[in-house]
């Protein structure tokens, strides 16, 4: 082709059409710049066919974390439940004989109140997404800042759940580990031959009268501990519903993606 053009060219120059000349020079910068225009033009559906398709992985990836954070929530959700339920049950204990007197169920609830609960969010996509700067793939303004928000707002959870659990914790030692037979309740729960009970599982703190100042330091104690993890068990309610619509919203988002 270019061999084509030179011939061309030379016939021209050699017959003193310089007009002609003019005219084919003109037509061939034309042509030239309409290559290169066609050429961008190819790129740029090149290059939006392939950010299209990282939008849909990336998406489609955010998707699974937010399904494993709704099923972890959903989780954390219920144990919170069995925590207020064993809170408020070791503070009944100490005027409802048939809580007191039940070994089993009594080990069982301590145990329930021993334990503390966190929430660790999936968001390992997102995160590479933001620390290599493609979170822009994501087309859709609306969906992007729902997905912002949503990790922001995780983040928030995380970081209170922090603050509530130490405090839990410091509470649960001065409490539920310094007042009740945790030697009994934890070393039953080991294998047999890693076990090392003192004596029987004693349940006599709950003998105690109510205005005695160790009872009356251990249901405070357990009192601030519920009000601890109903903060959290709020805070995990509301980003449970955050991330069930957000994956709705990716949903019905890559769902116009197909089309």
């Amino acid at each position: 082709m270019v061999n084509i053009f030179q011939k061309i060219r030379k016939q021209l120059l050699s017959k003193n059409k310089v007009s002609q000349y003019l005219l084919y020079a003109i037509g061939e910068i034309i042509l030239v710049v309409l290559g290169i225009l066609i050429a961008l033009k190819i790129n740029n559906i090149n290059t939006n066919k392939t950010n299209e398709q990282l939008e849909v992985s990336y998406l489609s990836a955010i998707s699974d974390n937010l399904g494993e954070d709704i099923l972890d929530l959903e989780g954390r959700l219920a144990k919170d439940s069995l925590h207020l339920t064993a809170y408020t049950q070791l503070i009944q204990a100490f005027s409802v004989d048939s809580i007191k007197s039940n070994e089993s169920a009594l080990k069982f609830i301590i145990h329930n109140s021993a334990v503390i609960n966190y929430f660790n969010p999936q968001n390992s996509v997102f995160e590479e997404m933001k620390s290599s700067g493609k979170l822009n793939l994501i087309a859709g303004d609306e969906l992007r800042f729902a997905i912002l928000t949503y990790y922001n707002q995780s983040n928030k959870v995380v970081a209170s759940q922090k603050v509530n659990n130490e405090y839990i914790l410091e509470n649960k030692q001065a409490s539920i580990d310094k007042y009740l037979d945790m030697n009994s309740l934890v070393e039953s729960q080991l294998p047999e031959q890693w076990q090392a009970e003192v004596d029987s599982f004693d349940n006599a703190f709950f003998n105690k009268a109510l205005l005695d100042p160790e009872v009356e330091d251990f249901t405070r104690r357990i009192s601030l501990m519920k009000a601890a993890v109903w903060i959290n068990h709020n805070w995990k309610k509301n980003l449970l519903k955050s991330a069930t619509e957000v994956n709705v919203q990716i949903d019905e988002y890559l769902r116009t993606r197909e089309h």
